[in-house]
């Protein structure tokens, strides 16, 4: 295939992973905290951090112990925040802001959400399982979907199932489930 493309084999070189395991395990720094659940990307529409939070106002109303922690900025900020206070989760849920290193925050997470309406690559699912922490993604066509098993299997660690305002219930049940 080399001779076919025109390249020379000494001019190529094979990347392992595009992830450094070994800076992201460095991260750690203590046990994982049970039903503690966190969320990292843009706070934007596309997202669907609306679901999210309904789906952890549905997981509260069953379980109070339960916490989460949202890693992340943009433009819904303001208005997720109203939401926590009107539903009076402020003492459950925190917004941390934008990090650059979010292991850490996974390492302390006992699961991760990402409840997107479509992802291209979802780099934080990739990084999260990295970390061993359970996913639970919304069924994109593109992006989760690509790395997890269509029949809503586990895979690994990894769980794919839709995310509608009729699935908040659902979506609660399976986190509890995982927790």
């Amino acid at each position: 295939i080399l001779i076919k493309l025109g390249l020379e084999e000494s001019k190529i070189s094979v990347i392992e992973s595009g992830l450094d395991l070994d800076s992201i395990r460095n991260s750690q720094t203590s046990e994982t905290r049970q039903k503690h659940l966190i969320f990292c990307g843009r706070l934007d529409e596309v997202k669907n951090l609306n679901g999210l939070l309904n789906v952890f106002k549905c997981i509260h109303s069953i379980d109070p112990e339960y916490s989460l922690t949202i890693i992340g900025d943009g433009p819904q900020r303001k208005m997720l925040e109203k939401f926590v206070k009107d539903h009076s989760l402020s003492e459950k849920v925190e917004f941390v802001g934008k990090q650059e290193n979010p292991f850490n925050y996974f390492y302390h997470g006992s699961c991760l959400l990402l409840t997107s309406f479509f992802e291209g690559s979802p780099n934080v699912l990739i990084e999260a399982m990295a970390c061993g922490i359970p996913v639970i993604a919304a069924d994109c066509k593109t992006g989760p979907r690509e790395l997890i098993i269509e029949d809503d299997r586990v895979y690994g660690k990894l769980l794919c199932i839709p995310l509608s305002e009729n699935d908040y219930l659902d979506w609660a049940n399976k986190i509890i489930e995982l927790n």
